[in-house]
């Protein structure tokens, strides 16, 4: 019930941004933008190259990766630990349970672990926003991500009964990534660490999922792969559905707005 709330939430505030977005802002931001590069262009000589611009999708991945650097240095303030640990960590034996399934995937236990997942929201965020679902939609799909990835994690613990908190964005950077390789399944993706070993986008994402189920049933322990297969199943659910039922909900939300 819970993650079926947080969802419908997001993706509610989602559309309707979306449309007063188009409907309200469009012109002045236009405006805005226009004035500024005019501005820019008579500061810039003639034969100066154009300078580097951020599209919205890279705008949106900084913000995201800001955002979990700013939790992580929260996380070094000792008067805000218990705090931290109550509201930004997923564990069903907590006294909080709903806002940690959605603040627990900005926390990360060390800063190998941030540096990771934010590589990879950087590298698959812009690219799933510019070419495919646009900020508002995004956003909505990452929060739901988020929470789906908490709480496939939390009813795995409850079952098992450990009492280990978990906390990371990897739940819901899978779900992105899994979005991402359904859209464009026949891209070639490499690991960081090994340049020299490329595999397709639908290769990856298979075998992220059997990595997970084979995780889950052999109990590994080196990673929450409840929380990993959850985010990664969501990803491929959102991209054969959630498009299509995002243009129904935002068309509802229009009509609702008129």
């Amino acid at each position: 019930m819970i993650k079926f709330s947080v969802s419908i939430g997001a993706f509610t505030l989602a559309a309707v941004w979306d449309e007063k977005s188009r409907r309200k802002f469009h012109e002045e931001a236009e405006l805005i933008v226009r004035k500024f590069y005019q501005q820019a262009q008579r500061m810039e000589s003639p034969n100066e190259e154009r300078e580097f611009e951020f599209s919205p999708g890279m705008k949106c991945a900084l913000f995201l990766v800001l955002a979990n650097c700013t939790v992580t240095v929260l996380w070094k303030i000792p008067q805000l630990r218990a705090f931290m640990w109550r509201y930004f960590s997923n564990s069903y034996a907590s006294r909080s349970l709903c806002s940690p399934m959605l603040l627990s995937a900005f926390s990360h236990s060390s800063l190998l672990h941030l540096g990771i997942n934010m590589y990879v929201l950087w590298t698959f965020a812009s690219v799933s926003i510019d070419k495919f679902l646009g900020v508002p939609q995004f956003c909505a799909m990452y929060a739901s991500a988020s929470v789906v990835s908490s709480l496939t994690s939390l009813m795995h613990k409850s079952a098992i009964r450990s009492p280990i908190r978990a906390l990371g964005a990897s739940g819901a950077i899978l779900g992105l990534l899994a979005y991402t390789c359904c859209k464009i399944p026949e891209a070639r993706l490499q690991i960081v660490f090994l340049p020299f070993f490329d595999f397709s986008a639908q290769s990856a994402i298979i075998g992220v999922i059997l990595f997970d189920l084979a995780g889950l049933l052999f109990g590994f322990k080196l990673f929450d792969h409840a929380a990993h297969l959850g985010g990664a199943l969501f990803g491929v659910a959102y991209a054969q559905y959630g498009e299509k039922l995002w243009k129904r909900y935002s068309t509802t939300i229009g009509r609702w707005l008129n």
